[in-house]
């Protein structure tokens, strides 16, 4: 997806993030507004054109966005 940042691919179609610098940028530049509350876990499930964006925040320092795209074969996931 054009502008997304990521960290590694797991498969074709899943996507994974984990620095915290780019979790941000995805978070501003695709407009995804995630409340944090105080020990708790936060999500938020973006859809974007073919794509989902999850994100996972657990406190400032520890973030967690994968993409899902439309070509993720669940069939292989399920394999593996």
């Amino acid at each position: 997806m054009l502008g997304y940042n990521i960290n590694s691919e797991i498969q074709n179609g899943l996507y994974l993030t984990t620095e915290t610098d780019l979790i941000n940028e995805n978070t501003n530049n695709f407009n995804i507004d995630i409340e944090v509350i105080s020990n708790q876990v936060a999500t938020k499930i973006s859809k974007r054109d073919k794509v989902a964006i999850i994100t996972f925040v657990v406190d400032e320092s520890r973030k967690y966005q994968y993409l899902v795209g439309a070509d993720l074969d669940i069939e292989k996931m399920e394999k593996k």
